[in-house]
């Protein structure tokens, strides 16, 4: 079992939402709105490789559009979120914005 991690803004605040969104580069977004960059979190390296690739697929829409897969963004998303979801426990809302800018909403 993953223990929660704690998560707190710049300004030591507590983080009680997160929006993953592959198209903004950080690729995490607090509930004000603010980037987190990967390397602050201190997450386990292979959810942060797992977050760049599903990151460098979204862009492969403008540089190589015939690579580019829609239906596989938004899977890997899901499935990052929910591995993001038992990382941070019951205290943070996940939240992942699909490639036609819809919401998955992941609480409790």
């Amino acid at each position: 079992m993953i223990e929660p991690q704690p998560l707190l803004t710049t300004d030591a605040d507590p983080i009680t939402e997160i929006t993953l969104m592959a198209d903004y580069g950080a690729c995490i977004w607090d509930q004000s709105g603010a980037a987190i960059w990967l390397g602050d979190l201190g997450w386990p390296e292979l959810l942060v490789q797992r977050i760049d690739d599903w990151e460098r697929h979204y862009w492969l829409r403008l540089d190589e559009p015939e690579k580019f897969d829609p239906d596989y963004l938004d899977a890997e998303g899901r499935l990052i979120a929910l591995e993001i979801k038992a990382l941070v426990g019951a205290d943070v809302r996940v939240i992942q914005k699909t490639f036609n800018h819809g919401l998955l909403v992941i609480d409790g």
